[in-house]
Parts: structure tokens; sequence; C-alpha cells
């Protein structure tokens, strides 16, 4: 009986050292949740944890704090599978196939709907958790709501897309415009380049569309105008950056004056307009026959003048004579 009793004595004291144990362990996991709880309290990412068939079991209190529209119900108890499944992420078929294989995962980022039928977006991070024997018993890892971040980004997208339609439309507009105009223009910026022309730059001063699609600059436009003797006679070089020079500075203080291509017999008005980025616009109308009919009217003018001095001339010696028959 005495063995007996030795026996349950020392049961009972294991049971009593073994329930110690427990409540140790269990003071310390407590102290551990809270430790855990109070980290996640100090950031914006809430804690997970999924059992070894992923089902999510854990959520750190904060998840609710630090994100909006969701709730623990839209994990517990659920699969990470089916939730990434069901993603729009174009990485979940790598990403599954990663946990599946107990890879860990950095910033892996999908959407899904809420409770609610919201569709929220969760950047997430994960590393497996091995039991003492190396066997798999889940996932543990931290995850943040990007909602906001992914809805403000789309929207500058948006908005960034439809400045650019604006801006193309307005662009096809002014372009028909210009082209629509009995005026050549040519847009340079502040060094000369060349940035725009309409089709009337071709016809007014009688290149070809390959000539004018390889103009670059105010340079290239002079140069191709002295190569073929618009300008007189003299080195072609130094004629070009004579007349780029008039065109970018004397016509930038006088804004107009006629320019004469004399292997094309042309008159040209041309204008310069400045830009308030120090670009200019130079514009040219063909005033040829503008010029040919001003300078048939002078001949004109002057025959008539040549005429009226013979006849008044005649009249005067007629005059003359009268008076000396007169005197006789």
């Amino acid at each position: 009986m005495t063995g007996a009793n030795e026996q349950t004595e020392h049961l009972n004291a294991r049971i009593s050292e073994l329930e110690r144990e427990v409540e140790k362990a269990k003071q310390q996991s407590d102290k551990l949740s809270r430790r855990t709880e109070d980290f996640a309290a100090q950031t914006d990412c809430w804690f997970w944890e999924t059992d070894a068939h992923h089902v999510f079991n854990y959520l750190s209190d904060n998840l609710e704090r630090v994100s909006v529209g969701l709730s623990r119900n839209d994990f517990l108890g659920k699969s990470r599978l089916d939730i990434v499944s069901a993603s729009e992420s174009a990485e979940k078929s790598q990403h599954i196939d990663g946990i599946l294989f107990q890879k860990p995962f950095r910033n892996f980022r999908y959407s899904f709907k809420n409770h609610k039928g919201e569709i929220r977006h969760i950047i997430s991070s994960g590393w497996p958790v091995l039991n003492q024997n190396g066997g798999f018993m889940g996932y543990r890892g931290t995850a943040r709501d990007e909602t906001a971040e992914v809805v403000e980004h789309q929207t500058r997208l948006d908005r960034e897309r439809g400045f650019k339609v604006t801006i193309e439309n307005q662009a096809r507009e002014f372009r028909a415009v210009i082209e629509h105009l009995n005026q050549s223009i040519m847009w340079f910026d502040a060094k000369g380049g060349l940035r725009l022309t309409n089709s009337r730059v071709a016809s007014i001063n009688n290149f070809t569309a390959d000539e004018v699609a390889q103009l670059e600059s105010l340079d290239d436009y002079t140069r191709l105008l002295a190569g073929r003797g618009d300008f007189g006679d003299g080195n072609p070089v130094e004629l070009a950056k004579a007349h780029a020079s008039f065109l970018r500075d004397e016509l930038k203080q006088t804004k107009t004056d006629i320019v004469r291509l004399k292997s094309q017999k042309l008159h040209l008005r041309t204008r310069y307009a400045e830009l308030p980025d120090d670009g200019f616009v130079i514009t040219q109308v063909d005033i040829t026959e503008e010029v040919s009919t001003e300078q048939a009217l002078a001949d004109a003018l002057k025959l008539v003048e040549e005429a009226n001095q013979v006849l008044e001339e005649r009249v005067e010696e007629r005059t003359r004579e009268l008076r000396q028959l007169q005197a006789k």
C-alpha cells in the first residue's frame, strides 16, 4: 500500500510540475504575444500566421487600425492559396509555387475583395516556420494595406494619360490650323533648332518634301538657299551665315522685311515673332505677284510721267512759236 501511495504522490507531484510548466509557458506565450502586439502597434503593418495547410489562424490586433476596409474575418479560417488564386496579381502562379515549396517571399503584391466587396491592395512578406524535427508548420509574416497608394498612383496615371490625350488632340488641331494657312511657318528653339514646319515651307521656297524633311536648324535652311544661289554670287557658306544672322538678329529688331530669292525669282514677305522661351517663329508669304504688279505700276507711272513731260515740253514749244508769230 505504501508503494501505491508513493507512486500516487510522485504522479501528483509530476502533474503539479507539468501544470507549473504549462502555466509558465502560457505566461511566456502571453508575454511574447503582448510584445508582438506592442511591436505591431508601432508600425503600419500587421502580423499574420498560417498553419501547415496555409489557412490563416492568427492576425495581430492592429489589422483594422492600420488598414481601411479590412477585417480579421477577411482572413481568419481562409486559405491563403485561395485568396491569392482569386487575385489579379500577375505573379500569383509563381508565388503559389514558391509557398508550396515552402520558400520565403518578400513584398508580394496582390488584391482581393473584402467582406464589403471592395478591392483592397496588399503587400506581404513571409517566411516558413518549421518544428524541431524540421516539419513544416506554416508561415509567419507581415502585411500592409497599400490601397491608398495604388489608387493615388492609378489616379495620377489616368490624369497623365488624360493630359497626354488632350495635348495630342491640341497638337493635331494646331497642325490642322497651320496647314490651312497661306503662309509658311518655321518654329525654332532658342539655339536655332527647327522644331516645327508646315507644308507651305516647301511650296513657298520651292523645296522638295525631302529637302524640308532634312532641315534641322535655321543654318540648314539658309545653307540650302545659299547653295542654289538665292543670295547671289559669293561664298555660299558666308552668304548662308549672313542670312541666318539677318533672320535671327536683324529681323528680330525690324520684325518684317522682304527677302528676295534670286535663283527662284521670288519675293517673300518675312516676319519674325519672338517666343517666351527665347525661341522664335519665322513666317513667310509669297508676294512675288504683288511685287511684280507694283513694279509694273511703277513702270507705267514712269512712262506716264515721261509722256506728260514730253507733252508739256511740246505745249511749251508751241506756245513760244505762237508768241513769236504774234510779235511779228
